[in-house]
């Protein structure tokens, strides 16, 4: 985006929320100059203004570039998906080859026969 698409896009965000006080042009001077949202195009910007609008508030720049790296991992090419986790952030364990299942990381039987799958964090999300 464009740093006159930056500023309307604040425009738009400051309008949804009138009676919020924000200093406008000082979001303006410090997002203007922000590497990632420059390096989006109009139709992830875009993608970014639903998030906001289903925030219900006005977010700040390190949110804004939480719902741009968001939007980014969801569009196809930009960024490689994790092959642990494929994107989701979890890791359940499982690791598979060929088609073959190599290692049930954290699944368990417990004492009375039940089946316990955990996950954890994945790696790429620390």
């Amino acid at each position: 985006m464009t740093p006159i698409q930056i500023d309307s896009m604040i425009d738009k965000i400051c309008g949804m929320y009138p009676t919020t006080p924000v200093p406008r042009n000082g979001m303006k001077a410090l997002w203007r100059e922000d590497a990632l949202l420059l390096s989006i195009d109009v139709k992830q910007g875009r993608e970014v203004m639903v998030l906001v609008e289903k925030n219900n508030t006005i977010p700040s720049l390190p949110e804004i570039k939480t719902m741009v790296r968001t939007i980014m991992k969801g569009t196809v090419g930009s960024v490689p998906p994790c092959t642990v986790c494929n994107g989701t952030g979890w890791d359940d364990g499982l690791r598979i080859e060929d088609g073959i299942v190599v290692h049930d990381l954290y699944t368990v039987v417990d004492v009375r026969g039940k089946v316990c799958t955990t996950v954890i964090r994945c790696e790429c999300m620390k």
